[in-house]
Protein backbone atom coordinates (compact mmCIF):
# COMPACT_ATOMS: atom_id res chain seq x y z
CA UNK A 1 0.00 0.00 0.00
CA UNK A 2 1.06 3.34 -1.08
CA UNK A 3 0.61 6.34 0.87
CA UNK A 4 -2.27 8.09 -0.43
CA UNK A 5 -2.39 11.74 -1.92
CA UNK A 6 -5.13 14.26 -1.10
CA UNK A 7 -4.83 16.78 -3.65
CA UNK A 8 -3.32 16.90 -7.42
CA UNK A 9 -0.52 19.53 -6.16
CA UNK A 10 1.03 17.34 -4.13
CA UNK A 11 3.61 15.89 -6.83
CA UNK A 12 4.38 19.80 -8.33
CA UNK A 13 7.58 19.57 -6.67
CA UNK A 14 10.38 16.81 -7.29
CA UNK A 15 10.66 14.34 -4.31
CA UNK A 16 13.83 14.13 -2.35
CA UNK A 17 16.68 12.06 -2.90
CA UNK A 18 17.16 8.55 -2.05
CA UNK A 19 20.70 9.20 -0.68
CA UNK A 20 22.32 10.11 2.42
CA UNK A 21 21.28 13.57 2.46
CA UNK A 22 22.06 15.72 -0.80
CA UNK A 23 22.58 19.16 -1.93
CA UNK A 24 21.11 19.02 -5.37
CA UNK A 25 21.46 22.16 -7.34
CA UNK A 26 24.51 23.42 -5.62
CA UNK A 27 26.89 20.51 -4.11
CA UNK A 28 5.38 33.91 12.55
CA UNK A 29 4.44 32.86 15.91
CA UNK A 30 7.39 32.41 18.15
CA UNK A 31 5.08 30.07 20.34
CA UNK A 32 6.16 27.08 19.03
CA UNK A 33 9.53 28.18 18.13
CA UNK A 34 9.91 29.29 22.04
CA UNK A 35 8.87 25.64 23.05
CA UNK A 36 11.55 24.23 20.98
CA UNK A 37 14.22 26.45 21.88
CA UNK A 38 13.53 26.48 25.69
CA UNK A 39 13.34 22.53 25.56
CA UNK A 40 16.50 20.89 26.86
CA UNK A 41 19.29 19.77 24.98
CA UNK A 42 19.18 16.44 26.41
CA UNK A 43 18.78 14.64 23.29
CA UNK A 44 20.35 16.91 20.98
CA UNK A 45 21.61 15.98 18.02
CA UNK A 46 20.70 12.50 18.74
CA UNK A 47 18.96 11.27 15.74
CA UNK A 48 15.78 9.90 16.96
CA UNK A 49 12.86 8.65 14.94
CA UNK A 50 9.34 8.42 14.10
CA UNK A 51 7.13 5.08 12.89
CA UNK A 52 3.59 4.69 12.63
CA UNK A 53 1.45 3.73 16.08
CA UNK A 54 -1.28 2.72 13.66
CA UNK A 55 -2.72 3.25 10.05
CA UNK A 56 -3.27 6.93 10.59
CA UNK A 57 -0.82 10.02 10.51
CA UNK A 58 -1.42 13.20 11.06
CA UNK A 59 0.65 16.04 10.32
CA UNK A 60 0.28 19.91 10.92
CA UNK A 61 2.83 22.45 9.66
CA UNK A 62 2.94 25.18 12.26
CA UNK A 63 4.97 28.64 12.82
CA UNK A 64 8.55 28.33 11.73
CA UNK A 65 11.47 30.64 12.73
CA UNK A 66 13.45 30.77 9.94
CA UNK A 67 13.89 33.14 6.77
CA UNK A 68 14.29 30.31 4.33
CA UNK A 69 11.24 28.25 3.07
CA UNK A 70 10.79 24.40 3.17
CA UNK A 71 9.25 21.77 1.53
CA UNK A 72 8.54 19.23 3.80
CA UNK A 73 8.07 15.46 2.49
CA UNK A 74 7.58 12.09 4.31
CA UNK A 75 7.88 8.26 3.15
CA UNK A 76 7.83 4.76 4.79
CA UNK A 77 9.94 1.97 3.28
CA UNK A 78 8.97 0.45 0.09
CA UNK A 79 6.56 3.67 -0.74
CA UNK A 80 7.35 6.77 -2.89
CA UNK A 81 7.71 9.60 -1.16
CA UNK A 82 4.34 12.31 -0.22
CA UNK A 83 4.60 16.22 -0.43
CA UNK A 84 2.74 17.12 2.94
CA UNK A 85 3.46 20.96 1.96
CA UNK A 86 5.64 24.19 2.74
CA UNK A 87 6.71 25.40 5.97
CA UNK A 88 4.59 28.48 4.97
CA UNK A 89 1.85 26.82 4.89
CA UNK A 90 1.40 27.21 8.58
CA UNK A 91 -2.12 25.14 10.19
CA UNK A 92 -2.00 23.02 7.27
CA UNK A 93 -2.94 19.72 8.31
CA UNK A 94 -2.16 16.27 6.73
CA UNK A 95 -4.01 13.02 7.59
CA UNK A 96 -2.19 10.09 5.47
CA UNK A 97 -2.82 6.39 5.73
CA UNK A 98 0.01 4.59 6.60
CA UNK A 99 2.08 1.13 7.19
CA UNK A 100 1.92 0.60 11.42
CA UNK A 101 4.88 -0.02 12.74
CA UNK A 102 7.37 1.17 9.86
CA UNK A 103 9.38 4.37 10.09
CA UNK A 104 8.15 7.59 9.37
CA UNK A 105 10.96 9.36 7.13
CA UNK A 106 10.25 13.25 7.05
CA UNK A 107 12.87 15.05 5.00
CA UNK A 108 12.91 18.72 4.59
CA UNK A 109 14.27 20.66 1.18
CA UNK A 110 15.17 24.59 1.82
CA UNK A 111 13.88 26.23 -1.76
CA UNK A 112 16.13 28.95 -1.19
CA UNK A 113 19.23 26.71 -1.23
CA UNK A 114 18.41 22.81 -2.62
CA UNK A 115 19.38 21.57 0.52
CA UNK A 116 17.56 18.10 1.51
CA UNK A 117 18.09 16.71 5.45
CA UNK A 118 16.74 13.75 6.61
CA UNK A 119 15.31 12.98 10.07
CA UNK A 120 17.17 10.65 12.06
CA UNK A 121 20.66 9.64 12.28
CA UNK A 122 23.33 12.24 11.54
CA UNK A 123 24.54 9.35 8.70
CA UNK A 124 21.51 10.18 6.30
CA UNK A 125 22.55 13.44 5.78
CA UNK A 126 25.43 14.71 3.66
CA UNK A 127 27.17 16.99 6.27
CA UNK A 128 27.33 14.48 9.12
CA UNK A 129 24.88 16.33 11.35
CA UNK A 130 21.31 15.85 12.88
CA UNK A 131 18.79 18.37 11.50
CA UNK A 132 15.54 17.11 13.06
CA UNK A 133 14.93 16.69 16.72
CA UNK A 134 12.04 15.06 18.27
CA UNK A 135 10.00 16.09 21.31
CA UNK A 136 7.06 14.81 23.21
CA UNK A 137 4.17 17.00 23.21
CA UNK A 138 0.45 16.26 24.28
CA UNK A 139 -0.90 14.10 22.03
CA UNK A 140 1.87 13.82 19.96
CA UNK A 141 5.14 14.96 18.57
CA UNK A 142 6.56 17.77 17.72
CA UNK A 143 9.34 17.83 15.10
CA UNK A 144 12.12 20.45 14.65
CA UNK A 145 14.83 20.77 12.01
CA UNK A 146 17.44 22.87 11.34
CA UNK A 147 17.77 24.27 7.77
CA UNK A 148 21.60 24.89 7.02
CA UNK A 149 24.37 22.76 5.61
CA UNK A 150 27.23 22.13 7.61
CA UNK A 151 26.06 24.50 10.76
CA UNK A 152 23.56 24.45 13.47
CA UNK A 153 22.50 26.53 16.59
CA UNK A 154 20.49 23.68 17.93
CA UNK A 155 17.92 25.66 18.28
CA UNK A 156 15.52 23.22 15.84
CA UNK A 157 13.15 25.80 15.19
CA UNK A 158 13.85 26.57 11.04
CA UNK A 159 10.65 24.10 10.32
CA UNK A 160 8.14 23.28 12.78
CA UNK A 161 5.32 20.30 12.69
CA UNK A 162 3.33 17.94 14.57
CA UNK A 163 2.86 14.62 14.04
CA UNK A 164 0.07 12.45 16.02
CA UNK A 165 -0.46 8.46 15.52
CA UNK A 166 3.49 7.76 15.86
CA UNK A 167 5.55 6.63 18.57
CA UNK A 168 9.50 7.61 18.87
CA UNK A 169 12.30 5.31 19.02
CA UNK A 170 16.59 5.75 18.21
CA UNK A 171 18.65 6.83 17.64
Amino acid sequence: METRKEKSDETAADPPDEGAGSRPGNGADTGAAALVSSAPAAHAAAGYRLAAAGRVVRVTILPKDAAYTHEIWLKQPGTNWLYLGRSDETGRVRTILVYPGRELQFAIRVLDTGDVFFIGPRSRNSDGLVHAEVYGVWGGYLVGWEDLYGQTDEDYNDVLFRVEGAFVYGP
